[in-house]
């Protein structure tokens, strides 16, 4: 949804103009591929579930600003912390989930981690526009923070885990 509807949202909301929308949206990017040049030193410091929690925070908090944030060029603080959060999002989950994957069906997990990403990537716009007909544009993003805080709830919460930083799986139930 932050792909699709923060152009909208900086149009509707702060009148503003193609090239500041471009700016904006393209933050995350730099951010993105910054942080994702970084990834391996990241997450040779810190295990995935902490990494993971911190950045589904740090996604949920974005989001959580966009509609309070008073001015377009404020967004770009949005941006920047969206794509840092989705690059360390990413790769954590698909290295975790990898390595918890026993090792003859990696590559179906990996198929259906890939599927899900499309699924996910095809539903959440309409949802948001499903949304759009009982609110506004703000409620996109007070849902997705939502959204990231239930992920992390589920993260914290998590009777299995595994991280090489952590060891093999471990049932804590």
């Amino acid at each position: 949804t932050f792909v699709t509807y923060l152009p909208i949202f900086l149009r509707d909301t702060f009148a503003a103009n193609d090239f500041m929308i471009g700016i904006i949206v393209g933050a995350r990017v730099v951010s993105g591929a910054i942080v994702g040049w970084q990834y391996g030193r990241i997450s040779g410091r810190f295990s995935a579930r902490p990494l993971l929690s911190f950045a589904y925070l740090l996604m949920a908090g974005g989001m959580a600003l966009v509609p309070i944030l008073p001015s377009a060029t404020s967004m770009i603080l949005i941006s920047l912390i969206y794509g840092a959060s989705f690059a360390i999002i990413r790769p954590a989950m698909q290295v975790s989930l990898l390595e918890a994957a026993p090792e003859h069906l990696r590559s179906s997990f990996a198929a259906a981690h890939g599927l899900a990403l499309r699924i996910a990537q095809t539903i959440a716009p309409v949802l948001a526009g499903l949304l759009l007909l009982v609110g506004d544009l703000d409620d996109i993003y007070w849902a997705g923070s939502v959204c990231c805080l239930l992920l992390l709830l589920v993260l914290l919460t998590a009777k299995q885990w595994n991280s090489s930083a952590e060891g093999r799986v471990e049932d804590k139930s």
